[in-house]
């Protein structure tokens, strides 16, 4: 049976940077597969980069089941791990997870946001947390006070109200509980 990790947390917690860990740490022996978002085109497209630049390639999909239709079968099956970065755009991502985890022999990492801007449920990945065997809450520190705290949450800086919004340092900020409060 395969496995399935949950990586998640707020703007700039490090998600993304885990993801680069992950990957080099099993490259050596393992066939990976990474997968972005479509809609995250920040840096580039077909990579995954971090705030700090560093990038890893990967594959830019609107849909998970397009995973199914874009490879051959010999391929698929070769790939012994997946990683899926922005995973709360893509509104398959609970059956494809659980399709592979379920069926086949692949350990699937997810990464993505624990929640929206308003602390609310963003796409699918927290559906996924009774199906995980791992699930690893990254937090930052907070951005906005002087306190050192850490910041579980995603504070939008912008006065833009869409759910999908992607963005960096200009539209959102790591903040701590108190700072979230009391900047809404």
């Amino acid at each position: 049976m395969g496995k399935l990790n949950i990586v998640f947390g707020p703007m700039y917690s490090g998600k993304s940077t885990e993801l680069l860990r992950i990957h080099n740490k099993y490259k050596i022996k393992k066939k990976i597969l990474v997968i972005n978002h479509k809609l995250d085109e920040r840096y580039g497209d077909n990579s995954v980069y971090t705030h700090n630049k560093e990038k890893i390639n990967s594959l830019s999909l609107l849909e998970l089941k397009e995973y199914n239709t874009s490879f051959h079968q010999d391929f698929k099956e070769k790939i012994d791990v997946i990683l899926i970065d922005e995973a709360q755009f893509f509104n398959d991502l609970y059956d494809f997870c659980k399709n592979i985890v379920d069926t086949t022999d692949k350990i699937v990492y997810i990464f993505g946001l624990s929640g929206d801007y308003k602390r609310e449920k963003f796409g699918q990945v927290l559906d996924l947390i009774p199906l995980a065997d791992n699930i690893t809450h990254l937090k930052a520190i907070c951005n906005n006070c002087n306190e050192d705290r850490e910041a579980p949450f995603t504070l939008r800086i912008t006065k833009k109200n869409d759910q999908f919004l992607v963005g960096g340092l200009g539209e959102y900020s790591a903040v701590c509980r108190e700072c979230w409060l009391n900047k809404n």
